[in-house]
């Protein structure tokens, strides 16, 4: 298990357990804002090609551009959270979010989608990266990894959720009905900031946002093997996921016939896997130290990927030879997910919101641009989505094994 560095002086014991009960719900809320913003636009990808009349890489911009706004505003929204406090940053990124929403609702060409949900992607970002340090704030180091476990238990079923409601909502009311769903989510969530969220920094750093500080501060965490394990497990496991999304609904739609408003039931089958490997982490937390869970969630991960392949090289058509394979993984991603996030921000008190902020620049980046590249390898068929995969999960159990082994002290030299 790890050990937290020494706090510094002006250190304050986290609050107690019960103070942060009600805030839960909410925080719930805001850590799922990605996913859903993201799942819930999976089955009408196709849609906005159609829609639009232009190709299948231009609307999967659409996700990646998301994730792309997303990632690097992670950089940003952090370090304000730390300067100048968790309640601030996150009305506005939530407000900036709505607008976009509005944008999204009423695009008139598939530029003004895409610009539109790269400002999407900008509000989004406060939510997951803000409410990751508040947990952070609230429960400590050693105990967030717990919440998380159960918070992603919980927010774990909005991407289950999110593809059927978007399916359904899509073949009813058509595309444009997603976004009025995210625009009452959004103000749900605005709402909650406004009158039911206090401040929970009680460590905020003058300097957190000057250009030497931030650059510091990133180096460090940059120079620490440790933090980097953590960053690759989340952006290797996160990089199949997305590149899974953007070519699951050509995949199971176009190619297998899938229905969809029927894509979010398949889809659901992904989800349960995860929740019931976040659940697992939350028993096992405190018999398991988290880097043994991570290592077993990563193996999970691989042998889930090895079977997605085997099956998609030997042309098993079926959705099932797709979705089985993918929640087996997804059990492996929910002991990956918590407690590398928990792991990476707990050894820094006053510097919890940078260290969120580069570990989700990093997964959501990386996420981007993998799956971007992947996407254009695109030929009508599961080849491409089930290489992506496999590759990535590889990648990312020898890159944390390899990172998180503790180098071996140099022999001394001979006399």
């Amino acid at each position: 298990m790890f050990r937290a560095r020494a706090a510094p002086a002006r250190y304050k014991p986290a609050m107690p357990a019960r103070a942060g009960l009600s805030r839960l719900p909410l925080l719930t809320i805001l850590v799922a804002f990605a996913a859903l913003s993201v799942d819930i636009a999976i089955p009408v990808v196709n849609t906005f090609a159609a829609a639009f009349a232009t190709t299948s890489a231009a609307a999967q911009l659409t996700l990646s551009v998301f994730v792309l706004a997303f990632a690097v505003t992670h950089l940003i929204a952090g370090p304000l959270s730390d300067r100048f406090g968790r309640r601030p940053v996150l009305i506005v990124g939530v407000a900036v979010y709505t607008a976009a929403t509005v944008l999204c609702l009423f695009a008139g060409s598939i530029e003004e989608l895409v610009a539109a949900r790269f400002l999407q992607g900008i509000g989004c970002c406060a939510g997951p990266v803000v409410g990751r340090a508040i947990v952070r704030d609230v429960y400590g180091g050693e105990r967030a990894a717990k919440v998380l476990a159960y918070m992603s238990t919980v927010m774990g079923f909005v991407p289950g959720v999110a593809p059927i409601l978007g399916g359904v909502l899509a073949e009813a009311f058509g595309w444009r009905a997603i976004f009025v769903a995210l625009l009452v989510f959004a103000a749900v969530a605005l709402l909650g900031c406004l009158f039911a969220l206090d401040e929970t920094n009680k460590w905020r750093d003058p300097a957190a946002v000057r250009p030497r500080r931030l650059a510091a501060n990133y180096l460090s965490f940059l120079g620490d093997r440790t933090f980097l394990a953590y960053l690759v497990a989340t952006g290797f496991t996160y990089s199949a996921l997305l590149s899974f999304h953007s070519l699951s609904a050509f995949v199971l739609i176009e190619q297998f016939g899938v229905r969809i408003g029927n894509y979010g039931y398949w889809f659901l089958g992904i989800v349960v896997g995860y929740v019931l490997g976040a659940f697992t982490v939350g028993r096992l937390h405190g018999r398991l130290g988290p880097n043994t869970l991570i290592t077993i969630g990563l193996s999970i991960e691989v042998c889930a990927a090895t079977l997605l392949a085997a099956l998609g090289w030997a042309r098993v058509d079926a959705p099932a030879a797709i979705i089985g394979p993918m929640a087996l993984f997804m059990y492996g991603g929910g002991f990956v997910f918590p407690n590398a996030a928990a792991g990476a921000i707990a050894p820094y008190q006053t510097k919890a919101g940078a260290a969120s902020a580069l570990l989700g620049f990093a997964q959501f980046m990386a996420g981007a641009v993998i799956s971007t590249i992947v996407t254009r390898f695109h030929a009508g068929n599961q080849f491409t989505l089930v290489t992506g995969v496999l590759i990535c999960a590889l990648v990312g159990l020898l890159a944390f094994r390899l990172l998180i082994a503790k180098p071996k002290p140099a022999l001394a030299p001979a006399e």
